[in-house]
């Protein structure tokens, strides 16, 4: 994993992890639930921190990047909070899946069984599903403070 460094242009290339040098600050979630995921985490045996590593990867004919929500860098475990679930967001997730096949990468859906679109019969769990991706609902989490710990420890074993 590289360090940024603002006076310098580091070049990245698809597969690079850089961690941030700046981290944000406590309180600067852009989201209500990932301020609430947070609070979750504090009570839990999960180590995670707040945006602090982009994911380079090529984005069919360029180079972008992805910022994870949450991220356990030791364990490379990423957790995404979503209340949206939108095609680019899926799009992004099985390229980041695509992109850094080692990592595990967890979503925490506000509503997991909202449907894609309006015209879909497909939720966003469903849609984890299909593509093995593991996935929480946040009220899943109130109301078992260990099942993230247990869905990892699950998905690290091969299940």
């Amino acid at each position: 994993i590289k360090n940024t460094n603002k006076t310098k242009r580091n070049v990245v290339a698809a597969g690079d992890i850089v961690r941030r040098t700046k981290r944000p600050g406590r309180n600067n979630y852009k989201s209500k639930l990932e301020k609430e995921f947070r609070e979750i985490l504090k009570d839990q045996d999960e180590k995670f921190d707040y945006e602090t590593i982009r994911m380079y990867f090529e984005y069919p004919a360029e180079l972008a990047f992805y910022m994870p929500d949450w991220v356990n860098e030791r364990e490379q475990i990423l957790v995404e909070t979503k209340g949206q679930f939108t095609s680019k967001d899926r799009k992004k997730a099985l390229l980041v899946k695509k992109w850094f096949p080692s990592w595990l990468h967890i979503f925490v859906f506000e509503r997991p069984h909202n449907k894609l679109t309006k015209r879909s019969k497909t939720t966003y769990a469903m849609w984890c599903d299909e593509n093995n991706i593991p996935w929480l609902g946040i009220g899943d989490m109130w109301s078992n403070p260990k099942c993230l710990s247990n869905l990892i420890r699950t998905k690290r074993n091969g299940s």
